[in-house]
């Protein structure tokens, strides 16, 4: 009688609801109206930011007061990462009226606000809310995840420390802290970003562009392209680049000089020693996916096979870039001059690049389960680079000078779960701070750990789960690399 009468309490809750006009909710992107179909069910609709995509789904109240997500229609479909028949818990305080949606452990992995506003008001609301302090956000706001999507994994820990090392934590902090460890448990690649109400428009003007040559490559470079490059395709880019005619039009340009050049082209051909290599500026929310076996590779040995300039939220998944022809040269294979949130992951990057990342003024550069193998002159060059953070990537027979070169005005730099072998030059750089996490580092017998008598021994940090070794062992084999997602 009394589970009867908790139902009955909590339908006539609902139904009271629903008598008034009907509410609307935001997740940070997407804008839900609220229905009531009947039976007790709380029914949403709702579209996102780049009215591309549609979502709907149910709320079915159960006796605790909490809710089950539940599927109503065949075409429901929702934008949370969460399984039909997950928990969700409403909170109120104030003016805070929110939705929690649960992972399997509890973990909130969604959150679902109450707002009064239109969609295009929420969206401009959460810029404001983003040029507030972040310690007054955490302890009164209840955030979402395309809000935190905009965080690298190295500032998401330091916001769950702040909270953590908290003596009292409020309700909203719980909450918060709740929702940046589900973040922080989400791969790189499936992450969210909303970015301003400018890329907002972007994206509703973007298209998912599949390529097959270097053509096709270079005309769907542009701000919210996602392209996906067709499985078992080598896409060599110096015959494009060579060819003068490819790059007329607006936003291409062909540049002898880049250090005269004045103008606004953002898919630029620019000579170097022995060639050309592609520069791309100024260019937001780009996606580079590649399917099984797909290749980006360039002839001169000079040149980047991708070089990107004053970019921001770039990502590169299952590719395999480098230069054709071994030897000694200048040029890298990823380039990034002054760049903002840039992720790779499960690629293959390799000499003869002179490194496989050279990275000057950017911030927010993440590496996940990649390899740089047999560079010319080392792993990664990092100059007045914050917060760069490489998670199960391995870096094997590169040679022969600094393999990590990082320079004092570098910040935040962290290694976890990553591997290091057969490396032949000095291993470590002379200048900047490191801090590794339970990882491998396997270095041959005659090459130099620390580098040279400048070497401040301070400034590499290892947990005591890293384990080093003089020797000239290879890694056993692992995940790592183009393909290996598909083969989960």
């Amino acid at each position: 009688m009394k589970k009867l009468l908790i139902i009955v309490l909590t339908m006539m809750w609902a139904t009271g609801l629903h008598a008034q006009a009907p509410k609307t909710w935001f997740d940070g992107d997407a804008y839900f109206t609220e229905s009531f179909p009947g039976g007790g069910i709380l029914y949403y609709t709702g579209t996102s930011a780049d009215k591309e995509y549609d979502f709907s789904f149910g709320l079915e109240p159960i006796i605790d007061g909490s809710f089950k997500l539940v599927k109503c229609t065949d075409t429901d479909k929702i934008p949370f990462r969460a399984e039909w028949g997950t928990s969700v818990r409403r909170y109120v305080q104030g003016s805070i009226d929110v939705y929690l949606i649960e992972g399997p452990s509890g973990e909130i992995v969604w959150t679902l606000q109450r707002t009064t506003q239109t969609h295009q008001n929420a969206l401009a609301n959460q810029l404001w809310i983003k040029d507030r302090p972040l310690d007054q956000l955490l302890s009164s706001t209840v955030l979402n995840t395309h809000y935190l999507s905009e965080f690298s994994k190295t500032e998401l820990r330091s916001l769950a420390e702040f909270i953590s090392q908290k003596q009292y934590t409020n309700p909203i902090e719980k909450i918060n802290l709740s929702l940046i460890n589900s973040e922080l448990g989400v791969p790189d690649y499936d992450r969210y970003y909303v970015g301003d109400i400018q890329m907002i428009e972007d994206a509703s003007r973007s298209r998912v562009y599949h390529v097959d040559s270097a053509i096709s490559f270079l005309k769907a470079l542009k701000s919210g392209a996602t392209i996906c490059i067709k499985p078992n395709t080598v896409i060599n880019l110096t015959d494009a680049l060579n060819t003068s005619e490819n790059f007329k039009g607006m936003d291409y340009d062909w540049v002898d000089d880049m250090w005269e050049y004045d103008g606004d082209g953002k898919i630029i051909s620019e000579a170097v020693f022995n060639g050309r290599q592609l520069t791309i500026r100024n260019i937001h929310n780009l996606t580079i996916i590649g399917d099984y076996n797909t290749h980006i590779l360039v002839d001169p040995a000079y040149a980047y096979v991708l070089n990107f300039v004053n970019c921001n939220n770039l990502k590169i998944e299952n590719l395999t870039m480098g230069h054709t022809v071994e030897g000694y040269c200048t040029g890298g294979v990823v380039g990034l001059q002054g760049c903002n949130k840039v992720s790779i992951s499960y690629s293959d990057l390799y000499g003869c690049g002179a490194y496989g990342i050279v990275a000057e003024k950017s911030s927010g550069i993440e590496m996940y389960h990649s390899i740089i193998h047999d560079c010319s002159y080392g792993i990664m060059q990092l100059f007045d680079v914050k917060d760069a953070y490489f998670s199960s990537c391995d870096f094997v027979r590169n040679r022969e000078y600094l393999m990590l070169e990082v320079d004092s005005q570098c910040r935040e730099i962290e290694f976890s779960d990553c591997r290091f072998a057969q490396n032949q030059g000095e291993l470590f750089p002379a200048e900047g701070r490191i801090k590794f996490e339970n990882c491998v580092i396997y270095h041959p017998e005659g090459g130099q750990l620390h580098s040279g008598e400048f070497h401040d021994k301070s400034l590499i940090q290892m947990d005591e789960s890293t384990e080093v070794k003089i020797t000239n062992m290879p890694l056993g084999k692992r995940p790592v690399g183009p393909d290996t997602k598909f083969m989960k």
